[in-house]
């Protein structure tokens, strides 16, 4: 979790030099939609601690859940894919199997 940034950001790509805060590449990896699976207020359902909903981008598809990990201090969220037409059930056997090749 990061604060809010500017809007004018929406696009940025590019380099930050060191020293300066958030230094490093920055690429925007996917860009899409959201639509909540639960509840109508996703700024509520983060401050509860769990926002469930659909990614509609051109790389995550499909159900999700972003939880706060309790004991973990303020920062620590963990993405849970949904099981749904986009997820791949045996996906640890697949990467296994990979890796034996």
């Amino acid at each position: 979790m990061v604060e809010d940034h500017p809007a004018e950001y929406f696009d940025f790509e590019g380099i930050i030099p060191t020293g300066h805060y958030g230094a490093g590449t920055v690429i925007i990896w996917d860009t899409g939609n959201y639509s909540l699976l639960e509840g109508d207020d996703p700024v509520s359902a983060l401050e509860a601690g769990k926002i469930v909903l659909r990614l509609h981008g051109k790389i995550l598809k499909g159900a999700f859940s972003l939880v706060k990990m309790k004991g973990r201090g303020e920062k620590n969220w963990l993405l849970i894919k949904g099981r749904d037409e986009y997820s791949q059930g045996n996906w640890h056997l697949q990467q296994a199997l990979t890796k034996e090749k």
